[in-house]
């Protein structure tokens, strides 16, 4: 049982991070249409655009260095402090029980540490599932 409610926690923070991320597309394309007056068209060769960068950037996360790909090429537009100050208020503002503020955020190596630590934690919890469910089974 507790192995399907860590799968339901999965699923919905799936979902979740999903569901952000088509509510910033949806907010980009109407950005593009009221304030840079895109049409339809052009709206469509902005998804078709980034539709072929997503299947470029599938190559760098693949090989399991999408951030530092995506981290060089923004920081080549000189975009990275707007864009993270960009994202960190955006979620944090829709997202009520989740306050994300600037002076709590994290290097990217503190985040790989932390990614690293938790994998590990479910690693060891998963094992723990495992002995119980022999124990008992």
């Amino acid at each position: 049982m507790k192995v399907n409610s860590e799968k339901k926690l999965k699923e919905i923070v799936w979902r979740t991070a999903n569901e952000f991320a088509r509510q910033n597309l949806k907010i980009l394309l109407i950005v593009l249409h009221e304030d840079f007056g895109f049409g339809r068209e052009r709206l469509h060769k902005v998804i078709e655009c980034l539709k072929a960068k997503v299947k470029y950037y599938d190559e760098y996360d693949q090989d399991g260095v999408l951030e530092h790909a995506l981290d060089r090429d923004i920081k080549g537009l000189m975009l990275d402090e707007e864009l993270t100050d960009f994202l960190v208020g955006s979620i944090g503002s829709r997202c009520e029980n989740r306050k994300i503020k600037k002076d709590k955020s994290v290097t990217f190596a503190e985040a790989e540490d932390i990614r690293a630590k938790m994998r590990a934690f479910e690693e060891v919890q998963a094992s723990c599932y495992d002995l119980e469910a022999k124990k008992h089974g």
